[in-house]
């Protein structure tokens, strides 16, 4: 039986806008853009044998049916 394990690391961009209804509400909208991934797997099988994998992916995408919608309320807001 292998033994598998591994992790991932992702970083992203999203350009968005805010809009405020009222003093501390407020409408946001998002796109996600612009990401990395880079993911590192070490399995191990049943001989001991160690092996390593790494993978990298970049992606660039412009999809308005992806637009993320959110309601914040920022505490402590001044006018």
């Amino acid at each position: 039986m292998d033994k598998e394990r591994g992790f991932v690391f992702g970083i992203g961009r999203s350009p968005g806008i805010t809009f405020f209804a009222i003093e501390s509400f407020a409408f946001e909208i998002q796109l996600d853009v612009l990401g990395y991934e880079y993911e590192r797997i070490k399995t191990i099988d049943n001989e001991g044998n160690e092996f390593t994998s790494d993978s990298h992916n970049v992606n660039f995408k412009l999809d308005l049916l992806s637009l993320n919608f959110g309601l914040a309320y920022y505490f402590g807001a001044k006018n």
